[in-house]
């Protein structure tokens, strides 16, 4: 073998490994971006389940009215007095507003990944690959 054909092979080592290196790391970024999706998910469930726990104390008060939000709004402060349904009232809504920050932030933590992905698949030389291996932009909510 001369050390033409070695000093190529060398080459093509280093291109190799470099391509797999760059894969693995999108790869990794992608992962981020799926992982913080799932936590949106989750905050938003709670907020649902806390949304439905408020629907339940206020379906019996508010039978006669239209469900509205407008309605849960006017008749918050006698509901929150009633011995019957204020305490299970109060922790719907704490539980509630509870969940807005959390999804804020879980927002913040997606799109914070979203543009460490989208920056490292537009990163030259990383964007002569990323296209063929099928990495494309992430949109951010």
């Amino acid at each position: 073998m001369t050390s033409h054909w070695l000093f190529q092979l060398v080459v093509l080592a280093v291109l190799l490994a470099w391509v797999v290196g760059a894969y693995n790391r999108l790869a990794r970024l992608r992962a981020a971006i799926v992982s913080a999706w799932e936590q949106i998910v989750a905050a938003l469930v709670k907020r649902s389940e806390a949304m439905a726990a408020v629907a339940d104390a206020v379906r019996e008060p508010l039978a006669s009215e239209a469900a509205t939000l407008r309605a849960l709004i006017e008749l918050q402060p006698t509901l929150m007095h009633d011995a019957v349904h204020g305490p299970q009232l109060a922790a719907g809504l704490a539980a509630w507003r509870e969940a807005e920050p959390r999804i804020l932030f879980a927002r913040q933590g997606f799109d914070d990944a979203v543009d460490v992905y989208n920056k490292a698949i537009h990163q030259w030389p990383t964007r002569l690959i990323a296209s063929p291996l099928g990495f494309r932009s992430a949109g951010r909510v």
